[in-house]
């Protein structure tokens, strides 16, 4: 029997400048808004990243994030897929 809980969620991406996958944790999800300024985890340098979102756009299948990484002073481009639960 499994043991782990599923109650943290996490956005997964993937960064169209870096070619690097990028997640969105559970307590950002609602604040990803043109405007707001959130953290994404990087998962190639294993470190959180500042970004300022400044375009969501949805689509049926998908949402393009544009935001600005306040970090690596450069702007990128995140194709997210559909949110899923994480195992803690």
């Amino acid at each position: 029997m499994n043991k782990s809980s599923l109650s943290a969620v996490v956005w997964d991406g993937f960064d169209f400048e870096t070619g690097n996958y990028i997640e969105i944790d559970n307590a950002d999800i609602p604040s990803v808004v043109s405007g707001a300024v959130i953290d994404v985890y990087d998962n190639k340098d294993s470190k959180y990243h500042t970004v300022e979102i400044m375009s969501v756009v949805k689509t049926s299948d998908k949402t393009i994030i544009e935001a600005f990484d306040q970090d690596a002073n450069q702007y990128r481009t995140f194709e997210m897929e559909e949110i899923r639960l994480k195992a803690t």
